[in-house]
């Protein structure tokens, strides 16, 4: 797979697919992110999400502070955040902006 990237400006756009799974009926998706690198040698601004795949949704959290929550379209599981954050390769063409 070849790398999703870009030069904008002075960045280097990069695009990565992170693959999710409810834990609790095993459906499969995947998120595409977005990572923003100065070509001077800063470091990376945060990830921002580009697109979901429809098997998952957003919501508010029903807890204070209501932080935003993936929920499985299949069963209604709340994915957990620590599950999200691994970064997984490249983003496929498909998903390519």
């Amino acid at each position: 797979m070849t790398m999703v990237s870009q030069i904008v400006q002075d960045h280097i756009c990069e695009q990565f697919t992170v693959i999710i799974q409810c834990a609790k009926c095993s459906q499969k998706g995947s998120e595409i992110w977005e990572e923003n690198t100065q070509i001077n040698g800063r470091s990376p601004e945060t990830p921002q999400l580009i697109k979901r795949s429809e098997e998952f949704y957003e919501r508010l959290a029903k807890k204070i502070p209501h932080p935003i929550e993936v929920v499985c379209h299949r069963c209604g599981t709340v994915l957990p955040d620590a599950q999200r954050k691994v970064r997984m390769g490249p983003a496929p063409p498909s998903f390519a902006l």
